[in-house]
């Protein structure tokens, strides 16, 4: 699968975006966590953000990934897909729309790679990526 089409957005600043957005948050909603430390996440694990996307930065606090992606000027609004290696289990995306500080997307998916919605509203979001188990329910036989 081809890399997507966007600019790294530098830790340094994605880190700050984050932080603030969800100290936002959590004033509007009380429950928002602010993890105590982040590291850099490698961006080579993003293969596909929807062609709105024009930066994004990946960062992580332990089994969580955050992904911030600012949106291009103009684009469209509609819905498109990102793409994420994570070690495989189940996983728990939520999605905060910045312009309100407010999650507004939740979804389960399994991994890996992880396959998930990515909406475009005109601005930037941020995806919180939660690993909620190492293992991924299989059917019946």
């Amino acid at each position: 699968m081809a890399r997507a089409s966007f600019r790294t957005l530098d830790p340094a600043r994605a880190l700050e975006r984050i932080v603030m957005h969800l100290a936002a948050a959590r004033d509007r909603d009380g429950r928002t966590v602010i993890p105590g430390r982040f590291t850099e996440g490698d961006t080579n694990a993003i293969r596909l953000l929807p062609p709105w996307v024009s930066r994004a930065g990946l960062l992580r606090s332990r089994s969580t990934w955050w992904l911030w992606c600012d949106p291009r000027r103009g684009a469209p609004a509609n819905v498109g897909q990102f793409v994420i290696e994570v070690p495989p289990g189940r996983y728990m995306v939520d999605i905060l729309d910045t312009r309100h500080d407010a999650w507004f997307s939740r979804e389960s998916a399994a991994a890996s790679p992880l396959v998930a919605g990515l909406p475009a509203t005109g601005h930037a979001l941020l995806v919180r990526i939660r690993r909620i188990s190492a293992a991924t329910a299989r059917p019946r036989a």
